[in-house]
């Protein structure tokens, strides 16, 4: 881990000299600020760096290309979060039909993520392997159709390997209005590769009478620290509390209020990167499946500004995914871990202004909503039959400044810097996710 930076400089040093145009790259660094970079009501703030190098080769004739990306990102206040991101990706296409209106495509990606060894339960392993065929059916609107197959495997975690298949069928069309509207629908299934830690004799029996669930207290935490096993084929794994903040964890031989606010999963040991105040769901059901449908509405107002307005609606056909609750959300790089799509359904709604300045600069702004419904109560406590469940509205703005500065320079090609701010506010029935968070970052960018 310590090599990484050492390499990524060394790639950059090597690609950075006179080559084929066939050769295209990007180096980027984009650095910001956030009150609330974990995203709960702990309301932790930090800067974060991300630093990525992307490299490819893309062919005169178009029909394939391949491309290398490497980001690390780090923390100012948590250095033992460091982590980077290494991707290999490879794709191909086919236009064939009148006018090569037709097309069939593939890629194929290799990824993974490496952490440092106290976070190192969140680094992952990662095969993806997409077609996609694109076929007019009706004048120019086109019939779109898509399946991707995704592997994805925790190392440390294994509870949350799982392979996915999504499966998505759409259309677009466009309006001498300069209106364009794309819908489609997309179906997902994961199956997840683990049903239980270790041999899964803790699983919860058809009959079986349920240990006392672990008790939230008003600020979201967990008190009693104590693995138990809730209905509905639910366990809760949760970390201890002790009144100094130090974090305990579970493990095969039971509880303890040991610990530097680290969570141990299993026979994992202590230091597995958890706080004490993470819980992590399992459901004995080893899959899980969803359906979303989306409409996506642009609009081009004028020469040089547009507008798009996009709904998304989530379905869970089945049991909701597996997910920690509590716990870094975000900028860890790891929504999946800590909210993964398939734990919820959702109304989702965004729209986004682009506006084209003078002086080679681009506006962008948005807002967004989003209605979400868990599928575990508000309070935790799944021996209470009129607990609700867990819901979330979030809500939010951003604004986004850009600017194109031509020219070269030794082996770089133009300047793009960038300015931003976020705002983000989460209102739960979970007091644990009632948060609000404000976050700047600026960017450069060069090409070579």
């Amino acid at each position: 881990m310590r090599n990484i930076p050492v390499i990524l400089l060394a790639l950059l040093i090597t690609f950075t000299v006179p080559v084929s145009a066939q050769w295209l790259g990007t180096v980027s660094i984009e650095s910001g600020y956030d009150d609330n970079i974990f995203r709960n009501y702990t309301a932790a703030e930090a800067s974060a760096t991300d630093l990525t190098l992307e490299y490819g080769y893309f062919p005169d004739h178009g029909i394939w290309a391949i491309n290398y990306t490497g980001a690390m990102t780090t923390f100012s206040q948590y250095p033992d979060r460091l982590y980077s991101t290494q991707t290999l990706g490879s794709s191909w296409v086919h236009k064939y039909g009148e006018n090569k209106a037709a097309s069939l495509s593939a890629l194929a990606i290799a990824s993974a993520r490496f952490g440092k060894e106290l976070y190192s339960i969140y680094d992952y392993r990662q095969m993806l392997a997409s077609v996609s065929i694109k076929q007019p059916v009706a004048g120019d609107i086109p019939l779109l159709v898509s399946y991707r197959a995704r592997y994805r495997s925790y190392p440390e975690f294994g509870e949350l390997s799982y392979l996915e298949h999504f499966a998505s069928v759409g259309s677009m069309v466009f309006f001498e209005t300069r209106t364009s509207i794309r819908m489609q629908a997309d179906l997902g299934f994961k199956n997840y590769l683990r049903t239980a830690p270790g041999n899964g004799s803790n699983i919860m029996q058809p009959g079986s009478t349920p240990l006392p669930p672990a008790k939230i207290d008003t600020d979201g935490r967990v008190t009693d620290g104590q693995p138990a096993d809730g209905i509905d084929g639910m366990r809760t794994f949760s970390g201890g509390g002790g009144g100094n903040g130090n974090g305990g964890g579970w493990n095969e031989g039971g509880v303890n209020g040991r610990g530097a606010g680290r969570m141990s999963l299993g026979n994992r040991g202590p230091g597995a990167g958890m706080d004490g105040s993470v819980e992590y769901l399992l459901y004995e059901e080893p899959s899980t499946s969803q359906l979303s449908t989306w409409i996506n509405i642009g609009q081009g107002i004028t020469d040089h500004t547009g507008v798009s307005l996009r709904y998304l609606r989530r379905w869970n056909l089945t049991d909701r995914g597996r997910a920690f609750v509590g716990g870094a959300v975000d900028f860890i790089g790891e929504e999946e871990l800590f909210d993964d799509p398939y734990s919820y359904e959702s109304d989702e709604v965004s729209l986004t202004l682009t506006q084209v300045l003078p002086w080679s600069m681009r506006l962008r702004l948005g807002a967004f909503y989003m209605d979400k419904t868990y599928g575990y109560p508000a309070t935790f406590d799944y021996e209470d039959p009129s607990a609700v469940d867990r819901s979330d509205e979030r809500l939010g703005g951003w604004i986004g400044v850009s600017k194109s500065l031509a020219g070269d320079w030794l082996a770089f090609s133009g300047l793009n810097l960038s300015l931003g701010y976020v705002w983000l506010r989460n209102k739960s029935n979970t007091s644990y996710y009632d948060y609000s968070s404000n976050a700047v970052n600026f960017g450069i960018s060069t090409d070579f």
